[in-house]
């Protein structure tokens, strides 16, 4: 696909209020190939607290054979999409092993703020096999609640999401695999504490060198 194009999609879906048309076409765009079901469900009783309902929009296969479920899911508050991010990705969880799958895209919106905010995540259940003590175990571990997400929307910085997913949009004859998708996702972001603490150290060297040059200027003025 044509970069202009492929980010005039992009722009049209994340930097306005969620829209579903619109979420719908950005991902028929960037998967290639979907099929889609447009199933509607209501919050089991464990996940009332903070959603609401949620549509099935469809499936996607990658070339390896791996199931993506496509999700739309609103929120009961928005204040829900930055609070109860662990709770967010368990709904989508819950709804994976019910339907026997393991990856899932979902779009996280409220109508609290009309879906100006929303959230643009993706989850993964692995299926980890260890030996311990002679013993095969079977465990199962869940993409991080804090990471694999944009926060996108009307009025948002949107420019980390746009970068990661634009190379998928623009390449429209391979349908990508859940390891590009997963990668695209996966982002460093520094902690708040970190950058607080960076900044806190610059203002104490700053401090340090103006001090330094007052000390000498008096000095250099008693010469």
């Amino acid at each position: 696909m044509d970069k202009n194009k492929a980010t005039a999609i992009i722009e049209e879906t994340f930097d306005k209020a969620f829209d579903k048309q619109n979420f719908t076409l950005f991902v028929q765009n960037l998967l290639n190939d979907i099929d889609i079901l447009n199933n509607d469900y209501n919050a089991t009783e464990a996940f009332k607290d903070c959603i609401s309902n949620y549509s099935y929009i469809g499936n996607y296969t990658d070339p390896n054979g791996e199931t993506v479920d496509i999700l739309q899911i609103e929120v009961c508050e928005e204040s829900k999409l930055d609070k109860a991010r662990t709770s967010l990705r368990n709904f989508a969880v819950d709804h994976l092993e019910r339907f026997n799958h393991n990856c899932a895209l979902a779009a996280y919106y409220s109508k609290s703020d009309n879906g100006n905010k929303w959230r643009f995540s993706f989850i993964k259940i692995e299926h980890i096999t260890s030996v311990k003590e002679g013993k095969i175990k079977q465990g199962t571990e869940y993409s991080p609640a804090m990471r694999y997400s944009f926060l996108v929307g009307k009025d948002r910085y949107n420019r980390t999401a746009k970068e990661r997913l634009l190379p998928i949009l623009e390449n429209e004859y391979d349908n990508p695999t859940i390891k590009q998708i997963e990668d695209a996702f996966r982002w460093s972001r520094l902690p708040k504490n970190f950058i607080k603490n960076s900044l806190t150290g610059i203002n104490g060297l700053c401090r340090m060198k103006w001090a330094f040059h007052i000390q000498t200027a008096l000095t250099m003025k008693n010469i």
